[in-house]
């Protein structure tokens, strides 16, 4: 048998593969100008497990000539960009790693957005001088999610823009991502030491009241029940525009926004049972969490909510357990202070 050709397979080099990128941010001047505090004057960083950006134009085909086969005229928008980013808590060695956000956590640009895009809504009064004045601004908070487990605290945050936001395009609000090689292997003040958040690291406080009964009291482990695991999300609706005097930019219009808790409990049916439904019944719960991270509040809000589902398991050899949905009902809010959502780490 003769061998004629010898075909070589190359070999990715490391830079195509890893657990984890680094992601820079700089947003402190937009924040600087829109009013929204903030401790930073520099670029941050953090350790992402997942970064995609996604550009959407929308493009449509237009039936406007005919007389031979194919579309001639193309409807051509102006684009956005998505940008998502997924990273877990990480708990820091002592005295947190330098150019890295505290935890890993999005929490300073999560909220601090939600909480501007939400005084921009509703125009309550604010104890931060928020400018809430402009018409648009090229950056918006899509969505933003915290999912504890037994394993991880994960976060995922999803902005749009109507600009790429590269450090070369836009000095103001850039977001970038690396990863180092061998052959350029990092200064000792850019390694990350700590460990991945786990379940002992949290602690979630969860009260729901009704009125003329007793509150359930979700972080008490004297109530008989336990958290298996809590997912929270904020997801902000809202329209394109594109107007004449503001050029080739796509304008973005707040609508309305959804709060969404879920939790897996583990316990008794008859101490994880605060709905009980009737026929033509309306019943909203006021619910307060407190989601701390060591001896720091990571996500504190008390809102009414209405619960949307609740599903009873009973498995052989497996624990008791209970799962809720819980809806924001926005008609029975009338908020006493100035943020929807409070938190150290914002």
């Amino acid at each position: 048998m003769e061998i004629s050709e010898i075909y070589f397979m190359p070999v990715l080099p490391a830079s195509y593969y890893s657990s984890y990128y680094v992601v820079e941010l700089d947003f402190w001047q937009f924040f600087e100008r829109l009013g929204i505090p903030t401790s930073f004057n520099s670029l941050v960083k953090i350790l992402a497990s997942n970064f995609e950006i996604e550009l959407s134009s929308g493009m449509d085909k237009k039936l406007m000539v005919q007389g031979k086969p194919g579309i001639l005229v193309q409807s051509v928008p102006s684009p956005t960009y998505t940008y998502t980013i997924t990273a877990p808590i990480i708990i820091d060695v002592a005295g947190g790693n330098q150019g890295f956000l505290r935890f890993n956590c999005l929490n300073y640009l999560a909220l601090n957005l939600a909480n501007w895009q939400w005084q921009k809504l509703h125009h309550y009064p604010s104890d931060s001088d928020y400018n809430t004045d402009f018409i648009s601004e090229y950056v918006i908070l899509k969505k933003y999610t915290v999912n504890a487990s037994e394993n991880e605290i994960k976060q995922t945050l999803i902005i749009e823009s109507n600009i790429p936001l590269t450090r070369n395009t836009n000095s103001e609000f850039w977001i970038d991502s690396y990863f180092f090689s061998s052959s350029d292997f990092p200064a000792q003040s850019n390694f990350y030491l700590g460990r991945l958040g786990k379940n002992y690291d949290s602690l979630v406080g969860f009260n729901i009241e009704e009125p003329g009964v007793s509150s359930y009291q979700f972080n008490l482990a004297s109530s008989g029940i336990f958290l298996d695991d809590y997912n929270f999300d904020i997801e902000f609706e809202y329209e394109k525009h594109f107007l004449v005097n503001v050029g080739n930019l796509v304008t973005f219009n707040i609508k309305n926004y959804a709060i969404t808790q879920r939790f897996g409990v583990t316990g008794f049916e008859q101490l994880t049972l605060p709905a009980y439904f009737s026929q033509s019944e309306y019943s909203y719960y006021n619910t307060l969490i407190n989601l701390s991270l060591i001896n720091l509040i990571f996500l504190r809000t008390e809102l009414p909510m209405l619960c949307k589902s609740k599903k009873f398991i009973l498995t052989a050899e497996s624990l008791i357990k209970t799962d809720f949905e819980f809806n924001f009902d926005g008609a029975a809010f009338y908020p006493d202070y100035s943020n929807l959502f409070i938190s150290d780490l914002a």
